[in-house]
C-alpha cells in the first residue's frame, strides 16, 4: 500500500470532509487532533462596514464643508456627529451632496441641547448608494452663531 506522502497526480485526495464544506470554508485544527471546516471571517460583525472620518470647522459658517471619497462601492446608511461647542441663534442643517448633486435629507444641528461633546445620529432612509470614486460632501447652511466645530463619522456597507 502506497504511504500519503509518496502519492502523486490523481492518486492526490481532498481532505476529509471536503466533499460536505461549505463555499469558503477552510479546515481549522483543534489542537487536539482533530478540527473542523469553518469559515474565518464568520464571527466578524463588520466585514461589508467601514467608516469615513471627517471635521466640519465651523457649522455656523455658510458653505463650509467635508469631503469624502467613498473608495468602494457602498451604500451610505448613518451619519454620526459630535460638536464641540453649544450652538446659539437658528438650527443649523447640513445638506448631502453626492458629486455635486443634492441628496434628499438633511441633518439638523439643533440649538436647543447643543453642547460640547453633544452628539447626534442621523440614520439615514432612504440609504445612498456610492460608486467607487464618488464624492460625498456635507455642508452647512451656517445659520447658528458661535464657531463650532462638528466631527463626522459616516457609516458605508460595501455591496
Amino acid at each position: 500500500m502506497a504511504q500519503h506522502s509518496s502519492l502523486t497526480g490523481s492518486d492526490l485526495h481532498e481532505p476529509k470532509g471536503a466533499s460536505t464544506a461549505s463555499s469558503g470554508e477552510v479546515y481549522v485544527a483543534d489542537g487536539a487532533g482533530s478540527g473542523s471546516w469553518q469559515n474565518p471571517l464568520g464571527t466578524v460583525s463588520n466585514l461589508n462596514s467601514y467608516d469615513l472620518n471627517g471635521l466640519i470647522d465651523d457649522v455656523s459658517t455658510t458653505g463650509s464643508s467635508v469631503y469624502f471619497r467613498v473608495a468602494r462601492n457602498s451604500v451610505l446608511t448613518n451619519v454620526f456627529l459630535v460638536l464641540s461647542g453649544a450652538l446659539s441663534g437658528s438650527d443649523s442643517e447640513l445638506s448631502l451632496y453626492r458629486d455635486g448633486i443634492l441628496l434628499g435629507q438633511s441633518i439638523s444641528l439643533p440649538v436647543a441641547g447643543s453642547g460640547d461633546g453633544v452628539k447626534l445620529t442621523k440614520n439615514l432612509s432612504p440609504t445612498y448608494t456610492f460608486t467607487e470614486g464618488q464624492v460625498l460632501k456635507i455642508e452647512t447652511n451656517g445659520a447658528s452663531t458661535n464657531a463650532v466645530k462638528a466631527f463626522l463619522t459616516c457609516k458605508f456597507t460595501a455591496g
